[in-house]
């Protein structure tokens, strides 16, 4: 009996509870979870937690659909504060309810938040099949944080239902917030005040940087200019006020914010790129922000081809990505402005850390909801705020030139200029001194010593001259004295002096020019020798054992007149340190402002180079040969001023034998004595040129001269004539003109002892060679006078 009474008041109290569910389905008024009570002052609240929500994966149910009531049994309740669905192309339904508990009507807004949504729709359903659709509040539109708006008016003393339709294809989060239309209004106006302000702030920066790159030339200054300018874009966009001022639609807006996107990393890439990298692995560090940098303009292109499910979802994971591989870069490498380094480094770990955040709270891993619409005001800031610490301390290095640290006085050009004119005196001095040395008997230990005197008394007038052009730089008082010049000559007068040093390093100096270059140039020559001097020097102090050949031609234009020279130097060997010498061809091939970590050689280089009007370009650098080719904007002599000297074919008809193991100096004296009607043949060998000259003599037709070189392996200049004049079939013998890599006071005695009177010292070209076979021609048992 007890059995049968419980089963009954079981079965009647399941039947009663769904009798009360049927009842409810009936009121249209009950669909809400519960019905959101309207305050009396003035409020703004989110009410996510509020709401009811329906999937529709299939986007096919329409409005009558949604209220049938086995449709709205489906609903259920978020309890969420902010709601969260992911990536999905489904269409949400959203079900609230808002009750009136005032006498009178009352007007309030109901807002969703993330202007990223494209479809928002509202529909009244409070009247039963009456349904109404809700119009969005259009004066003004909303921003990020209230993206929707809806203006609704609740009767006094009801509870109004509605249903809001939401579709994405990408990303839906969003947060629902009812308030006053005065709220509404505020919220907007103190959106606007922050974003104007950080707009302002991030415009006002990229004009400082402007203003930057433009007095100083800084590259650098450029790419966080750009960056300024292109985060701007972002924002304003992101947010959704770009939108509202030039009238873009969703889908142009999200195309613009990517782009911008885009530009912001590729300028953050390059302004990293400009910071200066050092060390074996700084060239690795120079492709690996190139290929970042074209990365991410060719990504975004690519993003905004693609859906906006994909793009909304890629964009974030790419700019992650290029934060991580900057800060991996900026952590472990090593670049001449580390302060700075260390300023590019903590930005660029902010913003990693942010576009984490924001990936997390995307993809529903963390509920800091309210700060997701804040990153895009904050992370450029930050950025921003660190690339201007990192260019103030680059700028500060560079204007504390030449300033003592004890007692702050900087030293100005006239006081350069003093030095350098007080440093020729004792120079010139040590140097006079030294010349009239040489002329006494001396040892070859002690006449080794005076030229290395010699050599290191050159050098330091060499300095002082430059000591001289700083000044007129600093003064802004340097001025190109134009005369005529032989660049020819010019260039060997700078090689012979780097000559001992080329000999030691095994490298062969070698200079080549064309039939057509004119034969007298109008330019400054002092200052055009100050350049390639430094030029030279620094090549040469990273090439071991090979040859550094220089080509010189002339630039013409279209109606075939001379407007100027080029002048080609190629090395070939092996270049040690090449990072390093990039960075300073670099330094000298680009026209920024450099930074005060520059060697201050460099930087008169740098300014001959702007106040000639000439460029520096570098076409190749490896580890086995480099080139590079220096462009000078140089007329030739007139012919009212220049003299032309008689025609001399002193030399047509020779007939000389080249010996030299350098088959690029042999082609180099091969195409310059053939100018002059010189017959040549050359070989590399002394075995070979002795078989040559003993076949020429048995035919009658003996050489008229030899020109050899004296470092040559297994038998070198002075062993070659020393067996000419060992054999008897060589005859006559001919008359031989020595080239050295040494000093000729060093090697002239052994010369003349195996029957060598004619010595030149290298680089042979131009005049000089010209010159000497001349002698040999006319005197050739007498010692040259050509050095």
């Amino acid at each position: 009996m007890a059995d049968q009474a419980k089963r009954l008041f079981d079965s009647s109290w399941l039947a009663g509870l769904l009798w009360l569910l049927w009842l409810l389905c009936l009121s249209n008024s009950s669909w809400a979870s519960s019905p959101v009570l309207i305050p009396e002052s003035d409020f703004n609240h989110s009410i996510s937690s509020y709401v009811s929500i329906l999937e529709d994966p299939e986007s096919s149910l329409s409005i009558d659909d949604i209220l049938t009531q086995q449709v709205q049994l489906r609903f259920t309740p978020s309890h969420s504060e902010n709601l969260h669905f992911g990536v999905s192309h489904s269409t949400f339904w959203l079900r609230i309810s808002l009750y009136n508990p005032f006498p009178i009507d009352k007007q309030v807004i109901l807002a969703l938040s993330n202007n990223h949504i494209p479809s928002v729709s509202m529909f009244d359903i409070s009247h039963g099949d009456a349904i109404a659709v809700v119009n969005g509040f259009t004066a003004p539109s909303g921003s990020y944080q209230q993206a929707h708006p809806f203006l609704l008016t609740l009767p006094a003393m009801t509870t109004q239902s509605y249903l809001l339709s939401l579709s994405s294809g990408g990303l839906i989060n969003t947060d629902v917030r009812l308030m006053t239309p005065q709220r509404f209004l505020q919220n907007e106006q103190c959106q606007s005040i922050l974003i104007g302000l950080v707009a302002g702030w991030l415009m006002a920066t990229a004009a400082y940087f402007i203003n930057l790159a433009l007095t100083r030339r800084s590259w650098l200054a450029w790419c966080a200019s750009g960056y300024c300018l292109a985060s701007t874009v972002f924002m304003v966009s992101w947010l959704g006020q770009l939108g509202l001022l030039l009238n873009l639609d969703l889908e142009h807006s999200e195309i613009v914010t990517e782009l911008a996107t885009g530009l912001t990393m590729a300028c953050q890439s390059l302004a990293v790129y400009f910071l200066g990298w050092k060390g074996q692995h700084a060239r690795l560090f120079r492709q690996i922000l190139l290929g970042c940098t074209g990365l991410s303009i060719l990504g975004t292109i690519l993003l905004t081809s693609l859906p906006g499910s994909y793009s909304e979802t890629l964009a974030p994971v790419l700019v992650m990505l290029m934060q991580l591989v900057l800060s991996i870069l900026l952590g472990i490498g090593s670049s001449r402005h580390p302060s700075a380094q260390r300023w590019f480094l903590t930005g660029t770990m902010a913003n990693l850390g942010g576009v984490l955040l924001i990936l997390f709270i995307s993809n529903n891993l963390l509920e800091f909801d309210s700060i997701n619409s804040w990153m895009a005001l904050l992370l450029p800031s930050v950025m921003t705020a660190c690339m201007v610490m990192a260019v103030l301390r680059l700028t500060r290095k560079s204007d504390q030139f030449l300033e003592s640290p004890n007692r702050g006085v900087a030293i100005n050009p006239a006081i350069l200029s003093q030095i350098s004119h007080e440093l020729r005196t004792p120079i010139n001095g040590v140097l006079g001194m030294n010349e009239l040395l040489s002329d006494t008997p001396l040892t070859d230990g002690q006449r080794d010593f005076t030229e290395t005197i010699a050599q290191a008394g050159r050098e330091m007038l060499h300095v002082a001259n430059e000591i001289s052009v700083l000044a007129k730089i600093q003064d802004d008082h340097l001025e190109l004295d134009t005369r005529a010049f032989d660049l020819v000559s010019l260039t060997n007068q700078v090689l012979v002096h780097f000559q001992l040093e080329a000999n030691r390093k095994q490298v062969e100096l070698m200079v080549d020019q064309e039939e057509d270059l004119p034969a007298r140039l109008v330019g400054d020559r002092n200052r055009l020798q100050t350049l390639l001097h430094n030029l030279y020097a620094r090549l040469l102090a990273y090439t071991e054992q090979g040859e550094i050949s220089t080509h010189l031609s002339p630039l013409r234009s279209n109606r075939g007149q001379v407007h100027g020279v080029s002048i080609q130097i190629q090395l070939h060997g092996t270049i040690t340190n090449r990072d390093d010498l990039r960075i300073m061809l670099d330094l000298l091939c680009s026209t920024h402002q450099s930074n005060g970590e520059t060697p201050w050689n460099l930087t008169v280089s740098r300014h001959l180079i702007r106040f000639m009007k000439a460029s520096l370009e570098m076409e190749s650098l490896t580890t086995q040969a480099g080139s590079l080719t220096l462009y000078l904007p140089l007329e030739p002599e007139s012919a009212e001023t220049s003299i032309q000297p008689g025609h001399d074919d002193s030399l047509i008809g020779m007939h000389i034998l080249i010996v030299d193991d350098n088959a690029s100096l042999r082609k180099v004296i091969e195409k310059q004595i053939r100018r002059w009607g010189v017959r040549v043949e050359s070989t590399y060998s002394g075995k070979e040129a002795l078989a040559m000259l003993r076949n020429q003599a048995a035919t009658g037709h003996a050489f008229d001269g030899a020109i050899i070189d004296q470092d040559m392996p297994v038998m070198n200049g002075l062993e070659l004539m020393q067996r000419i004049q060992d054999d008897a079939s060589i005859s006559p013998k001919p008359n031989v003109l020595m080239l050295t890599g040494l000093s000729i006071s060093s090697v002239r005695e052994q010369a003349h002892a195996v029957g060598i009177y004619h010595l030149l010292a290298k680089p042979a070209s131009g005049e000089r060679l010209k010159r000497a076979l001349l002698e040999l021609k006319y005197r050739p048992q007498r010692p040259s006078s050509t050095h």
